[in-house]
């Protein structure tokens, strides 16, 4: 059913004839880039326990953050539920809950 065959006031009740959403488009597009580029920083502590001058335990941590992927998941998470809101207006729910799932998935990873 075109545009030009709906009545006036059915217009936002006509199915749309794109099958990918800007918000696909976004949240796939955040989900992959932080596979290609990354900005990180690495924070490492360490301290050393010593008793009557003996080192008796050292212990060293390390913690790794990816702004890139915090920021990119995290979008694509939103695009996921945001997905799932078109999945009602969608003429091909299959198509539709496969992005949703697969934006979804790449957010989380």
């Amino acid at each position: 059913m075109s545009a030009a065959n709906v009545p006036d006031g059915d217009l936002e009740l006509a199915p749309s004839r794109k099958r990918i959403h800007f918000v696909d488009i976004l949240g796939l597009g955040a989900g992959i880039l932080p596979f290609f580029l990354s900005f990180s920083s690495m924070k490492s502590v360490s301290a050393t326990v010593t008793v009557d001058g003996k080192v008796v335990e050292t212990v060293e941590q390390a913690s790794h953050v990816d702004y890139i992927a915090l920021g990119g998941g995290g979008l694509a998470l939103l695009c996921g539920l945001a997905g799932l809101t078109l999945v009602r207006r969608a003429r091909s729910k299959g198509e539709r809950v496969a992005l949703t799932v697969g934006t979804v998935a790449l957010g989380a990873f």
